[in-house]
């Protein structure tokens, strides 16, 4: 895990870089996951919070619409709880989103919205139960497809504030063949971003 936060770190570092020698911009961005599955057959459920962090170039081809993408390592899953045992299924992701985002209007505090799609590469995937963990990685699919949408605030043409949300579009367990057991992720991200 240590090598795969060292692998995003690197990389968002040289997306940054790469973004500023195309006199691009550039920045990183860290947050908090709420993170659920779709699954139906899951009963008594709850939300897993963890975190994610990365980085993105972006261009802006016409006035007031920027074109972005990134890097970003992000923690997915659920809580589950039966029969009084809490369980949790954590899937980790490195999501490759494409995003487009529209400012109405240039100022010193600027909304904006954003939509896009998002390839997820799922690098861990296990369920803790108790002390014990259980490695799923054999029974996740490796790429998982999301539209992500959202809002934000830009302040001062540096920091972010955003709430996004990640539907996912394709089943993540690749044991499960049926729309009944199908498991998709579904993610609100609270993220604060800093740009170049």
């Amino acid at each position: 895990m240590k090598r795969l936060a060292a692998l995003v770190l690197l990389t968002s570092v040289a997306l940054c870089s790469s973004a500023k020698a195309m006199k691009a911009e550039s920045g990183m961005i860290a947050g908090i996951n709420y993170a659920k599955t779709s699954s139906k057959e899951l009963d008594h459920r709850g939300t897993r919070v963890a975190y994610s962090f990365g980085a993105y170039a972006a261009f802006t081809p016409i006035t007031h619409v920027t074109l972005q993408a990134g890097t970003i390592f992000s923690r997915k899953g659920e809580k589950i709880y039966n029969d009084g045992r809490p369980a949790t299924l954590e899937m980790d992701y490195v999501d490759i989103p494409f995003l487009v985002i529209v400012r109405p209007f240039d100022w010193y505090l600027v909304p904006y919205a954003l939509g896009g799609f998002a390839m997820g590469i799922n690098v861990d995937s296990r369920m803790k139960v108790g002390d014990i963990t259980r490695d799923l990685t054999i029974w996740t699919h490796t790429w998982d497809k999301a539209w992500v949408y959202g809002f934000g605030l830009d302040i001062m043409n540096s920091v972010t504030i955003e709430a996004r949300w990640t539907h996912g579009i394709s089943d993540a367990m690749s044991e499960f063949e049926s729309d009944e057991l199908c498991v998709r992720n579904r993610v609100m991200s609270i993220l604060l971003g800093y740009h170049f």
